[in-house]
């Protein structure tokens, strides 16, 4: 069964994918890579300014800002296997202030 590869920024908001590839080329793809954006890495589209650009992303535990230009450089797959997922879980870094 094959799935379809599609822009991140056809992903609806609420909605999880998986990385496959980046188009992105020079500066932009040195950055997205810096900010987790590498295949295999869990994105989860969260909500979209108005027109729906920029769109904010949640991946490896950070809420990234995308223009929709940046975001279709970002080809992403359905994730069905926790193998896929992110090595740190979107809550692994946030702080807990019941320890002092």
């Amino acid at each position: 069964m094959r799935h379809k590869i599609q822009g991140l920024d056809l992903l609806p908001p609420g909605e999880s994918a998986c990385i496959e590839s980046l188009t992105a080329e020079g500066l932009l793809r040195y950055r997205l890579q810096d900010l987790g954006f590498v295949k295999g890495s869990r994105i989860k589209a969260l909500f979209s300014g108005p027109g729906g650009d920029p769109a904010a992303y949640l991946i490896r535990g950070s809420v990234i800002a995308l223009r929709r230009e940046d975001a279709r450089k970002i080809l992403v797959l359905p994730c069905f296997d926790k193998a896929t997922s992110d090595a740190y879980p979107p809550d692994a870094f946030q702080r807990n202030d019941s320890n002092g």
